[in-house]
């Protein structure tokens, strides 16, 4: 039940407005879309500060991004069968 089952590729523009990507990405989650993103950054250097500053305090705000992990390796941490800590 934990397990990520569906990854969306988000593709940023580099004029979307924060609260618009973070709309977006909760829209997509909410709706049990998908279980989770890979980011794909605009090649203007600016663009990960910007997602990191701007759009990660948003999603935070709305109980959206992940604050802590229950194991240390990346199976744990999407709940993959055997993903226990070695």
């Amino acid at each position: 039940p934990n397990t990520v089952k569906v990854l969306v590729n988000v593709s940023l523009a580099i004029d979307d407005k924060p609260v618009v990507t973070a709309d977006g990405l909760e829209d997509m989650f909410r709706s049990k879309s998908c279980d989770g993103f890979n980011m794909l950054m605009p090649a203007q250097l600016s663009a990960l500060d910007d997602f990191v500053g701007l759009v990660l305090p948003a999603l935070r705000r709305r109980g959206l991004f992940r604050e802590s992990y229950r194991g240390t390796n990346l199976r744990s941490h999407l709940g993959i069968a055997g993903g226990g800590d070695r």
